[in-house]
C-alpha cells in the first residue's frame, strides 16, 4: 500500500501508534454505524500520526513525553517503551 511503501518505507516515517503499541491488533477509530462493527471490533484506522523516523527517535532516547493512547498520563523514557502497551 501507498502508506506502508511510500510513507513508512521510503520516507523513513513512523505510525507513532504503532511504534508505541507493537502488541496491540484490531485497535480501530472508525466502525460501519449502520452494521453496528463497533460490537464485534471490524473497522479501520483513520487516526495515523506520523512523524520522521530521526525526530522519533530523539524524543524517544531525550525522555520527552509520548501520550499513551488508553490513558491520560504520559510516558517517558523506558516507559513510553513499555508502560503504554
Amino acid at each position: 500500500s501507498f502508506f506502508n511503501d511510500a510513507l513508512l518505507g521510503e520516507d523513513r516515517m513512523v505510525d507513532t501508534f504503532s511504534e508505541l503499541h507493537p502488541k496491540s491488533v484490531d485497535r480501530f477509530t472508525c466502525w460501519e454505524q449502520y452494521k453496528n462493527s463497533r460490537y464485534i471490533n471490524e473497522g479501520a484506522r483513520i487516526d495515523y500520526i506520523v512523524v520522521d523516523q530521526e525526530i522519533f527517535q530523539a524524543a524517544r532516547t531525550a525522555g520527552v513525553p509520548l501520550p499513551c493512547a488508553s490513558t491520560s498520563r504520559e510516558c517517558t523514557g523506558e516507559a513510553a517503551k513499555n508502560a503504554c502497551l
